[in-house]
């Protein structure tokens, strides 16, 4: 696989690990299991949640911990613009190489008319 996928895939992927951190503390704290109910607490505070409550069997450190609820962390922009501003031959790729479904045909429909182009496989 060449860089120009790998690289974005990294920073897709690390922006995923952060989520689903966010998910697991919330799923143990918040009343419907969304980190919006909890996302005005302080990195301090969340802390002392995930210690008390024992949300993951290993320590988290305060970095971790930072990185988790800092909604400018770099590890969460850099997803960010990757998720966003990905090249117009990287989505058709992503159509073209992933796993064939049901929203395939949907997916190629809103390409087309994204980019004013004709499909090509």
């Amino acid at each position: 696989m060449s860089l120009q996928y790998t690289i974005p895939l990294y920073k897709l992927r690390r922006r995923a690990l952060l989520d689903q951190a966010r998910n697991k503390v919330a799923a143990a704290w918040a009343p419907r299991g969304q980190w919006s109910e909890i996302s005005n607490r302080t990195p301090e505070n969340i802390k002392d949640l995930i210690v008390r409550n024992h949300i993951f069997r290993r320590r988290l450190d305060d970095q971790a911990i930072a990185m988790i609820c800092d909604v400018h962390s770099p590890v969460r922009l850099e997803g960010n613009k990757v998720a966003h501003e990905a090249a117009q031959n990287l989505l058709r790729d992503a159509i073209l190489f992933g796993e064939p479904g049901p929203d395939t045909e949907v997916l190629k429909n809103i390409f087309t008319c994204v980019f004013d182009s004709e499909w090509r496989s």
